[in-house]
């Protein structure tokens, strides 16, 4: 019976050096693994914090984006307002410019008719 029980024993403790090796490997493995799952978690934390000071970022640029078109509407609203303006004040002037042409023309056409008028009436006499 000593045999039997000591061929188990021989049997068993080999075993079990054998799986508290592997327990020893795989509990290493586990501690790596959670070392690396808690940098992945800080990572993954830093990374969210930057994202939310980009998205904050964002927005605060879409807003200035967003008040410039408004401004620049504005401003091309005055522009067309300028251009009406200038187009109105270029045809009076050129308004103008041809009634006094027209004036100038008509006086010295009198000018010359009455001059001639009083020649010819001048001769007759």
């Amino acid at each position: 019976m000593m045999s039997r029980q000591g061929d188990s024993e021989q049997q068993v403790y080999p075993n079990a050096t054998k799986n508290l090796r592997v327990f020893r490997s795989v509990n290493k493995r586990v501690n790596r693994a959670e070392v690396i799952c808690r940098e992945t978690q800080e990572i993954a934390e830093e990374t969210l914090d930057e994202l939310a000071q980009q998205r904050e970022s964002l927005g605060r640029i879409r807003d200035g984006v967003v008040n410039s078109n408004r401004e620049l509407e504005e401003a091309n609203k005055n522009l067309r307002r300028m251009y009406v303006r200038v187009f109105t004040s270029k045809l009076l002037l050129s308004l103008i410019i041809v009634f006094e042409i027209i004036i100038i023309v008509a006086q010295i056409y009198l000018k010359f008719i009455k001059s001639h008028k009083n020649k010819s009436n001048g001769n007759s006499t």
